[in-house]
């Protein structure tokens, strides 16, 4: 007995939740970087998520109002990063503080240009980066800033 079976796709709007007008009058678009962070060990050199020393469910970001940011926290095989993507959006002198646990408060400058070019095409570029009180490491390959605890 052969039974049919249908497979139902539907589409649904996904909402902007950036709150980030795109518009069509711009031939060139380009996004702001990620901001990726992997917290590693002074002295292992370990990812401190990996080890277990840090839970990923201690993180949380705030802006300079107290306003809480969002955040992802990427895991894969042992690979584990913050993504705060959302924060290259601001064009203002911005700075912002990631806190894990009780015990760590990482402070974060960052100063974005916003950047509408004489080709009608947007772009979203990094000025100034800086992380207080810890050392830190920036890949220019990968992306990914190294704060070292």
């Amino acid at each position: 007995m052969n039974k049919a079976k249908i497979l139902l796709l539907t589409t649904f709007p996904v909402p902007n939740t950036n709150n980030v007008v795109y518009s069509s009058n711009y031939s060139c678009f380009t996004l702001p970087p990620e901001f990726l962070f992997e917290i590693v060990d002074k002295q292992s050199g370990e990812n401190m998520f990996s080890s277990g020393k840090f839970n990923s469910k201690d993180i949380i970001v705030k802006d300079e109002n107290n306003k809480n940011i969002s955040h992802a926290f990427c895991s894969d095989n042992g690979f584990n990063l913050i993504n705060l993507s959302s924060i290259g959006w601001n064009t203002n002198i911005s700075d912002y503080t990631l806190f894990i646990g009780a015990d760590i408060k990482i402070k974060i400058h960052l100063v974005m240009e916003k950047k509408i070019n004489g080709n009608n095409s947007i772009s979203y570029n990094k000025i100034e980066f800086s992380v207080e009180d810890y050392e830190y490491e920036q890949s220019n390959t990968a992306g990914i800033i190294k704060i070292i605890i």
